[in-house]
C-alpha cells in the first residue's frame, strides 16, 4: 500500500514503495 505526503510546493502526492505518483489529491486535503 502507498501513504499520502505532502511535497515542497503542498501538494499532495501518492508515494508507493518509493516512487512518486504525481496525483493532485483535492478530495483529500485534509490527510496528513
Amino acid at each position: 500500500m502507498g501513504y499520502f505526503e505532502l511535497n515542497k510546493n503542498g501538494d499532495f502526492v501518492l508515494t508507493d514503495n518509493g516512487k512518486s505518483v504525481k496525483e493532485e489529491l483535492v478530495m483529500f486535503g485534509n490527510i496528513k
